[in-house]
């Protein structure tokens, strides 16, 4: 009997440091969500460059930061298969409060009397357009430069107007010249009048301005994500690129007119940008969104999904590491001025 019980206690403590091991053996393969919300902050703070001046700025953005890190897993947890996208920690605003990503990082200075001005009731060249292909993808045209950032390095800049202005000259550029050259928002930020440069801005102020002065190659007039002294005196070895005018999607038009615009060349939407676009990460975003039209960004596409759902492809300025490579589809043909109002404040620039 003492000879079992023997045998019995040596099994028994034999399967504790069995399974001690094992743990031990799968602790170093934890999903990342097991993490220290301290450890996915500082893996997010190398990926992004971000740099604190102190220990007190950084345990504030720590707070921040877990914050919204809890949004991303609790909206994701939610959604199930109730939804079509997800969101994740994909930006360099993530340790950022709302107010701040709004003052910091959008740039669309929604005025309803500007939307409403004279000098930019403008004709609809597409009006009448008609064998709208069910498809277009301008990426796959070669018209698009690569995916750019409004903010590099955690700098604040509200530039989306003269970085979605700038993408959709690129763009007829090509078209017109077979030329893809990258242009300077800088100099828009820099040059436009009645525009406030890193303050927000309207892509059609953009335009009139290139229309009256052209606009210099990016090399020749880099990049500062801050409001400079206009160089009136650029010299530019690529030339000068300028458009000849812009139109505006008449606003009765909404989605239907989009569709003919984009159908046709890439086009400049206002969208009402809230916390789920913020942090999209994938798939086919269909709300929610901001209250009113605070975001500027590229419609270069459209298309179907498998399972029917019809959506816009949308150029986004927040660097390639958000959403899906920078870009984003959303539903389309919502009604209502579409999802975040993209059809509602639409404009492309004349060759």
């Amino acid at each position: 009997m003492a000879a079992k019980q023997a045998v019995s206690l040596l099994a028994f403590a034999f399967s504790i440091i069995i399974t001690v091991w094992c743990n031990v053996v799968d602790s170093r393969h934890l999903p990342s969500s097991a993490t220290t919300m301290s450890q996915k902050h500082a893996e997010w703070m190398a990926k992004f460059g971000r740099v604190y001046t102190s220990e007190i700025e950084k345990q504030m953005r720590l707070e921040i930061f877990a914050k919204n890190a809890k949004f991303v897993d609790e909206f994701n947890a939610a959604a199930g298969n109730n939804k079509r996208f997800t969101v994740s920690i994909n930006n360099h605003f993530a340790d950022h409060t709302q107010e701040e990503i709004k003052q910091r990082y959008y740039g669309y200075n929604y005025n309803a009397s500007l939307l409403q001005d004279p000098k930019f009731e403008t004709s609809f060249k597409y009006e009448n357009a008609n064998n709208i292909p069910q498809s277009m993808d301008w990426r796959e045209k070669g018209v698009l430069t690569p995916i750019k950032n409004q903010s590099p390095h955690g700098s604040k800049c509200g530039s989306c107007w003269a970085f979605a202005s700038i993408s959709t000259i690129e763009s007829v550029n090509k078209l017109k010249t077979g030329e893809l050259v990258s242009l300077s928002e800088q100099e828009l930020l820099d040059c436009t009048d009645n525009n406030g440069g890193c303050g927000g801005g309207y892509p059609e102020y953009a335009f009139e301005y290139v229309q009256q002065h052209g606009v210099a190659a990016e090399q020749s007039y880099p990049y500062l994500a801050q409001t400079s002294t206009c160089n009136t005196k650029r010299v530019d070895s690529l030339g000068i690129v300028r458009i000849s005018g812009f139109e505006q999607v008449p606003y009765a038009e909404g989605e239907e007119g989009l569709l003919k615009a984009v159908a046709n060349q890439p086009a400049v939407a206002s969208v009402k940008v809230g916390k789920e676009f913020q942090f999209y990460d994938g798939g086919i975003f269909d709300g929610g969104c901001g209250a009113t039209l605070n975001h500027v960004v590229v419609v270069v596409g459209y298309g179907v999904a498998d399972d029917g759902t019809k959506y816009w492809i949308l150029r986004n300025s927040w660097g390639e590491e958000w959403g899906e490579s920078g870009y984003m589809r959303v539903q389309r043909d919502t009604g209502n001025g579409g999802v975040c109002g993209v059809g509602t404040d639409v404009s492309y620039p004349i060759a």
